[in-house]
């Protein structure tokens, strides 16, 4: 069952830009850094694809709807929620507290330049970086992009416009760090 108490901590953890909404990629630079607990989901709950048991713990990276996206022990990302368009439908969750960390939130404008060295600056040794943001490329070559349709989406193409959420960094740079790109994300 989804508690409050999770639900109100994870999204005030993503959430803590002061007078800009993380969604809408705002122009100017966000740092906050803000003391915090790793939390960890303890999940069970069925996958949609096939219905098949889900019984673990994933790390909560952010509120995603009425549920959370998570991250499984092997990098792979779900929305875990009693919507429609989850990858891991919910029966129940509670959550551990984990080791304490600390969250940046950072906003970076590209204009037609290439992803991964401009996304470079955030590669830091034992950290998690996930990035959200859109991007305009021109000529993208959709084929090198991730597909599988057992997790959550976290690249998504429509013609020139690539929209990132909460896309692993190691992901962004192994797909699309050669790309030319120009618009705004937000590192966390």
């Amino acid at each position: 069952m989804l508690t409050e108490e999770i639900s109100a901590s994870v999204h005030q953890l993503v959430s803590n830009v002061t007078g800009k909404d993380i969604k809408q990629f705002a122009y100017t630079t966000c740092k906050r850094s803000r003391p915090h607990s790793v939390e960890n989901a303890n999940i069970k709950g069925v996958r949609t694809s096939d219905r098949s048991k889900v019984n673990g713990q994933y790390l909560i990276i952010q509120v995603q709807g009425t549920g959370f996206l998570v991250q499984s022990d092997d990098g792979r990302i779900y929305k875990a929620s009693t919507e429609p368009d989850a990858q891991i439908f919910l029966e129940e969750i509670t959550a551990d507290v984990g080791r304490p960390a600390i969250t940046n939130i950072e906003a970076l404008t590209l204009e037609d330049e290439p992803i991964g060295s401009a996304i470079a600056q955030f590669n830091c040794t034992g950290a998690m970086v996930f990035i959200s943001g859109q991007l305009s490329v021109e000529d993208l070559e959709t084929s090198v992009l991730p597909r599988d349709p057992y997790q959550f989406p976290v690249i998504k193409v429509t013609d020139n416009t690539v929209t990132l959420e909460a896309a692993p960094l190691s992901i962004v740079q192994k797909t699309l760090g050669e790309e030319f790109a120009t618009g705004h994300t937000n590192s966390v």
